[in-house]
């Protein structure tokens, strides 16, 4: 009676101390004016329901391979494991699909002060994503492994003058930069309350540029297959309430090839670049994650997680293009800058069982230092809110996600006068077992 009455304290107190943290994440969302929310990551992490939160959660819902390995042995095996949150020893190991397909909409807006005029690019933009995964976890949850596909990195942004400018100058801006990655790996239980984690990355990338240039459309396009890297992780669970989760993936390099050429308007003055081939190299960033998981009922989930990506030490720099024989590209193409500050971002989540064939989800996620535009200093603390709907269907589960990206006008420094960005971003996913 005595541990029954703890416990129940003890849920009530971490409900007060969750009632607290949401106060405070809701009350630093709204000191801090919501403005853009994309950079070079994809504005929501999976699963998007939850605003990507998902470091220690252990439920089906998850996303392992992407969020935290050491996560595989805790997933739940059958249906009762699911609805009670108890982990008994099934009859047989389970396999496991779980996918998500998203698709954000996004639209670019920037006024420019140029020769005393006020031009305005503005350019909406279609960025597809997709996770998924397959797993097995042990029927004695002694272990578990997987494979999984994600994109870390995941940016597409064009911007087009509304007006044509004067002498046929060509001003578009179309950038596009993606890292396909796949993980396999696995997690082992080393005692009932911590497991640990490990799996090999891999992927492809690839970097599409068009970019004016006096009377030039310049074009790069070029990718690449490779960049193994790590992801180690580590599970820990106090109580049946109460979960952390850490993971930590390391840096990792793509050697892009590709080709640059250039379309010209009616006023060049010299040859334009039919195809020039050039190889480059593309660094995704060294990334450390970290998550609680409370259960403070047994239909509801709430979920954290703080994830930092270290930018400055891989894409804070220009990449330079260079020829196969390995001498100078810059014949009329100059160095590339992508500017990518370190992003912090914060998760937090829950999912809620309406029933055992209907739950629902909802979440916020913050993206702090999402740019670097032109060496200035773009400290946007992007906001994206989050929910979902999921039904059972039959032995699968089907879930429908959105995403929505708000925005405000802002202004910054020099000829970049106002700016805003806004978007709308929608998941369609679907879970089974066997």
């Amino acid at each position: 009676m005595y541990l029954f009455l703890l416990e129940v304290c003890l849920k009530i107190k971490m409900l007060r101390t969750l009632l607290y943290t949401l106060g405070l994440v809701l009350m630093l969302i709204l000191l801090n004016t919501i403005t853009s929310a994309q950079g070079l990551n994809f504005p929501l992490g999976n699963p998007t329901g939850t605003g990507g939160a998902g470091n220690a959660r252990t439920d089906s819902d998850n996303f392992f391979m992407r969020n935290n390995l050491a996560g595989l042995t805790e997933i739940p095996l059958n249906d009762e494991e699911e609805n009670t949150g108890i982990k008994t020893k099934a009859d047989k190991g389970v396999w496991r699909f779980n996918g998500e397909l998203r698709a954000l909409v996004f639209k670019h807006t920037r006024q420019y002060t140029y020769d005393g005029n006020y031009p305005i690019f503005a350019n909406t933009s279609l960025t597809p994503n997709f996770a998924g995964e397959m797993t097995y976890t042990s029927a004695n949850h002694r272990f578990g492994f997987g494979i999984g596909t994600y994109q870390i990195i995941n940016h597409s942004s064009r911007l087009k003058l509304n007006e044509p400018y004067p002498n046929d100058v060509i001003n578009t801006y179309d950038t596009k930069i993606n890292s396909s990655d796949i993980s396999v790996g696995g997690a082992i239980r080393l005692h009932k309350k911590l497991s640990v984690g490990a799996a090999f990355i891999f992927g492809r990338a690839f970097i599409n540029f068009e970019e004016p240039n006096y009377g030039f459309l310049q074009k790069l396009n070029a990718d690449g297959f490779g960049a193994p890297g790590l992801s180690v992780s580590l599970h820990y669970r106090p109580t049946s309430f109460l979960s952390f989760g850490a993971n930590y993936k390391s840096k990792r390099k793509y050697a892009l090839s590709g080709d640059v050429k250039e379309s010209t308007g009616k006023f060049s003055f010299r040859p334009p670049i039919e195809k020039m081939k050039v190889e480059t190299e593309l660094e995704t960033p060294t990334i450390a994650e970290a998550g609680l998981e409370i259960k403070p009922f047994r239909k509801l989930l709430i979920a954290a997680d703080f994830r930092f990506y270290d930018y400055t030490d891989t894409l804070q720099y220009p990449f330079y293009l260079k020829k196969p024989d390995g001498s100078s590209a810059f014949v009329y193409f100059g160095p590339q800058y992508l500017f990518a500050l370190d992003v912090h971002s914060f998760h937090i989540g829950g999912k809620y069982s309406l029933s055992n064939k209907t739950s629902i989800q909802f979440g916020v996620s913050t993206n702090s230092n999402t740019t670097n535009f032109l060496r200035r200093d773009i400290r946007d603390l992007g906001v994206v809110f989050s929910g979902a709907l999921s039904r059972r269907v039959g032995n699968q589960w089907v879930t429908a996600g959105f995403g929505l990206l708000p925005g405000r006008t802002r202004t910054e420094y020099s000829f970049l006068d106002n700016s805003k960005d806004r978007g709308f971003l929608f998941s369609l996913g679907i879970r089974m077992k066997q």
